[in-house]
């Protein structure tokens, strides 16, 4: 039951933000949470573990080795795997930083991933990971 009511609401969502591209002009929402999820589903099982999620965020994020990610990494990153703009960037950054110290580190991370996880079964559907970004994106200031 948990899970059809985080489809149906992950559909709705998507279909929602089907209609809006990014406000900085870069790209759609939609197509941000797709490559997003391409990136992540390492194994590409429909799927993402806990690892797979401190992969793409710790791995690809962390450009100094400190298995954390800076406000400043995450921004670079973010831009350059999405093109997207500065203040939309930090938006993503200060929801996955759940404890605000401006870094991102796996305790935040596994904290997200679990929160993301409806079902509790210690995996990621994309319905799930949709559903997150979806309550991101829209919470953005429209100008």
């Amino acid at each position: 039951m948990v899970t059809q009511t985080v489809l149906i609401f992950s559909v709705l969502f998507g279909l929602a933000l089907s209609a809006h591209s990014s406000p900085s002009g870069g790209m759609l929402i939609p197509d941000i949470v797709n490559r997003l999820w391409i990136n992540s589903d390492i194994n590409d099982d429909s799927h993402l573990s806990e690892t797979e999620f401190f992969r793409e965020f710790i791995d690809n994020f962390d450009h100094d080795g400190s298995r954390s990610v800076s406000e400043n990494e995450f921004v670079h990153q973010w831009g350059h795997n999405y093109n997207e703009h500065r203040d939309v960037t930090l938006h993503v950054f200060q929801h996955f930083d759940l404890d605000g110290d401006n870094m991102l580190s796996q305790a935040d991370l596994s904290r997200l991933f679990h929160h993301m996880d409806y079902n509790t079964d210690n995996q990621i559907s994309k319905a799930e990971f949709t559903t997150l970004m979806a309550y991101i994106f829209g919470r953005l200031p429209y100008d």
